[in-house]
């Protein structure tokens, strides 16, 4: 976390920066497929898993943050 930001801000660019990687990872997986590259491509489905499950959580974190910081408002 950068010193500047708080923890709404923090949360909301990780979820943006996870959102963004599980998308180029999609797309590499249908490159793969299309390259017919196809132990690979399960490979990368794996990773997928693993940062989707990843992004739910950094997403759940973000909603708390919301809510603590509408409180604090």
């Amino acid at each position: 976390m950068e010193l500047y930001e708080d923890s709404l801000t923090w949360a909301e660019r990780l979820v943006r920066e996870h959102e963004g990687l599980v998308g180029r990872q999609r797309s590499l997986i249908k490159d793969l497929d299309r390259d017919r590259l196809f132990e690979e491509a399960d490979a990368a489905r794996t990773a997928l898993k693993a940062s989707l499950n990843r992004l739910e959580f950094l997403r759940q974190h973000l909603r708390r943050e919301q809510r603590w910081h509408a409180l604090q408002a």
